[in-house]
């Protein structure tokens, strides 16, 4: 369909995304509920837990912006910054699991970082849309590992966690790079 007049509404590409964003909504509620349960788990367990929602992921690659930085990057709060400097002081994380679900074109991720020896899991939380991700995916797959960015909403890196394998990230690397170029 092609539209004549620029004011003029699809009501089916309206209604589709409608529909597309309470999708995302709702996935990105079962994302923090989800990661919320996964926190009180490890906490039964005898490890102490911090969650942090981010307010936006972006996926980089080597090649976006200014630094060769490259992985996952989560703006947080500053409340929720200042609960992780609290939190971190000294930890080396030795343990890295993914949990990832998508819905209408967004990636929803949780990430659990482990310091076995502390005694301490890191949890956090993102969305973003897939299509923007291809990009990382090749990068992550061709060198084997990943990076955890935590940030200011100014940019400055807070946290940079190294992982040491990207397949828990993409695990089916084709199926992800399929959802680029979408709209």
């Amino acid at each position: 369909m092609v539209r004549s007049d620029p004011e003029q509404t699809d009501v089916d590409e309206s209604e589709r995304l409608a529909q597309t964003s309470e999708e995302a909504h709702s996935g990105w509620e079962r994302t923090l509920e989800d990661m919320e349960r996964m926190a009180e788990e490890r906490e039964a367990s005898g490890y102490e837990t911090l969650t942090l929602p981010a307010a936006d992921t972006t996926p980089k690659s080597p090649d976006t912006g200014s630094t060769n930085e490259w992985g996952l990057a989560y703006i947080v709060a500053d409340n929720q910054l200042e609960e992780l400097e609290v939190f971190d002081t000294g930890l080396e994380f030795d343990g890295t699991a993914v949990y990832q679900a998508e819905s209408a074109g967004h990636g929803f991720i949780v990430t659990e970082c482990v310091d076995t020896d502390a005694d301490r899991v890191l949890f956090v939380a993102g969305t973003y849309q897939l299509r923007h991700g291809g990009a990382l995916v090749r990068t992550a797959v061709d060198r084997e590992e990943m990076y955890t960015h935590i940030k200011r909403l100014d940019g400055t890196t807070v946290r940079t966690v190294h992982h040491s394998e990207a397949e828990p990230f993409f695990p089916d690397p084709d199926r992800l790079l399929s959802y680029e170029g979408g709209i």
